[in-house]
């Protein structure tokens, strides 16, 4: 089975990326007991009426969190949704490392954008809140 979700953790921190649309689907930063979620998610990325129809872009249907735009909003170039490939199709997980403090991990989009090849690459540091 295709991997959906993939957790990147670090101390204090960790991230939820959702592969089928490349949406940040949860962020969490823990400090001083308490945990803070400062991003949000759609209401009804669960719900299968409006996740199962294909009439609805993808980065709608899946709406969390961030999303990289290319472009953004809608194209006059390439025939793609609103806010183009990157935030409406498939990423797909290339390499995890772990230097020093850091985890660093890598996703490349399935689809080209203007002709480029988009990576994305996220590094999360032990005690550090920010992405």
């Amino acid at each position: 089975m295709t991997e959906r979700f993939r957790n990147i953790p670090a101390e204090g921190i960790s991230l939820t990326l959702d592969l089928a649309v490349g949406h940040i689907r949860s962020l969490e930063i823990k400090a001083d007991g308490e945990t803070l979620r400062p991003l949000h998610t759609a209401p009804w990325v669960e719900d299968h009426a409006i996740t199962d129809d294909p009439r609805i872009p993808a980065g709608l249907r899946f709406l969390s969190g961030d999303f990289f735009c290319a472009p953004f909003g809608k194209s006059d170039i390439e025939n793609a949704p609103a806010h183009g490939w990157p935030a409406n199709s498939r990423w797909q997980f290339l390499t995890e490392s772990r230097r020093g403090n850091a985890t660093t991990t890598r996703f490349l989009l399935e689809k080209t954008v203007m002709g480029a090849r988009l990576m994305k690459e996220i590094t999360l540091r032990d005690g550090h809140p920010f992405v």
